[in-house]
């Protein structure tokens, strides 16, 4: 606590003022009193020259009745050895002096005051009577009084009073002076002292109450001062600690709110009253916000130079007018670098104290990656629904390509029984399969086609198709391919992977009408979780097998990019192309469980990467011979089951399986084929349609069959692969799929793999 300084102290203030006082009044009671005794001074001068004259009087009287010159000057003199008379003159009654005597007046230190007292001399005069004579006739004696003389006494009198007056008065200041002190100033100072110790600056300190006086301050003002002050202690502690806690989320708050913001790519922003940005902080960790340059004193569609006529301006300007919250607005900004980046900004306006709007805050996002996300997932349910609409006209489709094959087959061997050139209908028949290769087509894109995976190394279909490559690519292409040695297995249709091959290398030698370089590539590939959503929306993290197929043509413009698998979708020239070549491709690859992408660059070239799902099995050897001929020769004694619900098909089948000396009961729902079977001897094979008018599928056939015939042989039917639950070398043994629509040798092949194995195994080695 800093010492006050002695002449600061309350103590001492009160004392000065109390010697002020203490001395006005003294002074005024010392002036009346000594104004008092100096008049009474003055009346008993006065007495006491009148007394003296008084006595002289008789003398002088004799010295005028008698004129004695002598006696008259005895009488003066007698006057003036009064100490205080300095002159005394007596004269007849013609005003002639018979005797005067003066003398010099004697110095004194008081000498100087008498003058603002009163006349430094005073004359006394009185009438000497002489017998038979009127008073004005007789003579006078005068004295001259020095009234200094006269005041002496007084003086010393006035002396002694007022230095008592003022010793009494400093004793009574001293006196004073240590009762304040003692009962004001060192209370005050203990008051004081533990206030000092209050220290809010400081949170390890602790804040103690002020210590209790003595008793005689409990009730006084000393006492309420120091209760008011350890309330107010008691409040600043109570307030310091709800601010230490304030204080301490705040700054909680505030770093928290430091980390979003520096771990958030969004852009915080402040528009002012006429809607231009202000105060744009740098965000270095998104390039859309990194230069405020661009944005600073600009309204939001003065940045890009948007036309406010669209919409989508006309509504959000109305909204600003109308002093509205806004959210998720989307705009476009073109970065310096030329870049264009997709922004949602949302905001709301912010006013002062008194109700004046002050502007906009807000944040925006650069949502370039999730829009480009929303634009391929509204892409793939597009190629969806185009999936769902030309998978069901493949269906259909199917049946009746079986049908017209069926019986042109049929209508050629009769033909040939008799002697007839079958020429016509061999050209109806290739007609009829390349209607069925176009269905194969529409059921890729809609991923609805039959596959039969297995375990094979890339590498070896790359290999294998390459020698076909060289025979159909110009000889002004080059071919270089980087195999990886140690390449995972995929697991993949090995045709239609050579299928995807091919039409890649025929789209590259399409982009490179004047020669080039076809690069394959293949590698092994890791997607992990944090980084599947860039290689597209509908990624599963996991391992895949890369191959990659890159050109040097000429490339493709962005909007081309987007619709390339599209299905009818082609930017060849009428008659060029159906333009279902990539979105089969891109239905087998997605099919399969992999995933397709494409890079491309106007005069730098396409690049395809496919990825294939990882498989841990041991890869199959690729086997090209081509099927054997079914040997009917040998086909038991059997009865056929035919469940199809379209009747011309269902005879279709039924007069093929005849032909090979079969018994046949057909049917057109499977609830009539389950009753057929019950009531049958036995049945041998069923050849049942998946899809069935009624409530039962093939496949729910074949399983009551199987329960009711346990070695039955089964053939399923379909358009719809995935329907059929089962694959070709996979479940049952003694079930297959066969695809619609089929040739009438796949179907009789089918029939002798599973009456007559032995004699195909023979056929085969």
């Amino acid at each position: 606590m800093t010492m006050i300084p002695l002449h600061r102290r309350i103590s001492n203030k009160l004392a000065r003022l109390a010697l002020v006082m203490a001395m006005s009044v003294g002074l005024m009671v010392s002036v009346v009193q000594v104004s008092h005794d100096f008049t009474s001074q003055r009346q008993e001068n006065a007495k006491i020259v009148t007394r003296i004259l008084n006595a002289a009087n008789p003398t002088a009287q004799r010295a005028i009745l008698t004129l004695d010159p002598f006696l008259a000057q005895e009488v003066v003199n007698g006057l003036v050895s009064y100490e205080f008379i300095i002159s005394a003159t007596i004269v007849d009654e013609l005003g002639t002096t018979l005797a005067q005597t003066d003398r010099r007046r004697m110095d004194s230190r008081t000498r100087w005051l008498t003058p603002f007292l009163a006349d430094e001399f005073e004359r006394f005069t009185v009438r000497l009577s002489v017998p038979k004579k009127p008073v004005d006739e007789s003579g006078s004696l005068a004295v001259v009084v020095d009234t200094d003389r006269t005041l002496l006494p007084f003086y010393a009198r006035a002396s002694i009073t007022l230095l008592s007056v003022l010793l009494l008065i400093v004793f009574v200041v001293m006196l004073l002076l240590a009762v304040f002190y003692i009962l004001l100033t060192k209370p005050l100072l203990r008051v004081i002292s533990d206030l000092a110790n209050v220290d809010p600056d400081d949170p390890e300190r602790p804040m103690t109450p002020i210590s209790p006086l003595s008793r005689s301050h409990e009730h006084d003002e000393l006492g309420l001062l120091r209760d008011t002050g350890n309330r107010l202690i008691a409040a600043i502690s109570a307030r310091i600690h709800q601010l230490r806690e304030s204080n301490a989320a705040l700054a909680f708050n505030e770093q928290r709110f430091k980390d979003y913001t520096a771990a958030a790519s969004d852009w915080f922003w402040e528009q002012d009253a006429s809607l231009r940005f202000v105060a744009l902080p740098d965000n270095p960790a998104n390039p859309a916000f990194a230069h405020d340059y661009v944005w600073t004193g600009k309204a939001l569609w003065e940045v890009d130079g948007a036309d406010i006529s669209e919409p989508k301006w006309i509504a959000h300007i109305a909204d600003l007018k109308a002093r509205r919250e806004f959210r998720n607005f989307r705009t476009e900004h073109q970065l310096p670098d030329g870049r264009i980046r997709k922004l949602e900004i949302s905001g709301m306006p912010y006013f002062d104290a008194s109700g004046a709007f002050r502007g906009y805050r807000g944040v925006a996002t650069d949502v370039t990656e999730a829009a480009r996300v929303e634009e391929q997932l509204a892409h793939t349910a597009n190629l969806e629904s185009l999936g769902r609409l030309t998978g069901g006209i493949a269906h259909d489709f199917n049946n009746l390509l079986a049908i017209i094959q069926g019986n042109l087959e049929l209508l050629g061997e009769d033909l040939e029984d008799q002697g007839l050139p079958p020429d016509r209908v061999a050209t109806a028949i290739q007609a009829t399969l390349r209607g069925s290769e176009l269905t194969q087509q529409l059921l890729a894109i809609a991923r609805r086609q039959h596959l039969v995976t297995r375990p094979v190394d890339i590498n070896q279909i790359v290999v294998s198709t390459q020698k076909m490559l060289l025979r159909v690519l110009e000889s002004t292409i080059h071919i270089k391919t980087y195999l990886a040695e140690d390449l995972w297995i995929a697991d993949i249709d090995v045709s239609r992977m050579e299928n995807v091959l091919i039409n890649l290398a025929l789209n590259a030698r399409d982009a490179m009408p004047d020669g080039g370089l076809l690069m394959i590539e293949t590698g092994n590939m890791t997607i992990a979780a944090d980084s599947a959503a860039h290689f597209g929306a509908d990624v599963v993290p996991g391992d895949y097998v890369r191959l990659t197929l890159s050109d040097t043509g000429v490339g493709m413009p962005p909007d081309v990019q987007k619709r390339i698998f599209e299905p009818f979708y082609t930017t060849k020239p009428l008659g060029s192309g159906t333009g279902l070549g990539l979105s089969q491709i891109h239905g087998f690859i997605k099919q399969s469980g992999g995933y397709i992408s494409v890079y491309s660059e106007i005069d730098n070239g396409t690049t395809f990467q496919l990825y294939l799902p990882r498989s841990l099995e041991s890869p199959h050897e690729l086997d090209t011979r081509e099927p054997p001929a079914a040997d009917t020769t040998h086909l038991p004694d059997a009865q056929v089951l035919i469940v199809e619900d379209d009747p011309d098909l269902r005879q279709l089948a039924r007069t093929i399986v005849e032909g090979l000396g079969l018994r046949v009961l057909v049917s057109g729902s499977g609830e009539e084929a389950v009753a057929k079977a019950r009531a049958a001897d036995g049945i041998d094979l069923l050849l049942s349609d998946i899809v069935l008018t009624g409530q039962m599928t093939g496949r729910d056939v074949g399983d009551t069959l199987q329960q009711l015939y346990p070695d039955i042989a089964i053939i399923y039917m379909s358009g719809y692969a995935e329907r059929a639950l089962m694959h070709r070398g996979q479940g049952d043994p003694n079930a297959m799929l066969l695809q619609k629509p089929f040739q009438r040798k796949e179907l009789i092949n089918a029939i002798a793999s599973l009456l007559a194995p032995e004699s195909m195994r023979q056929a085969m080695d």
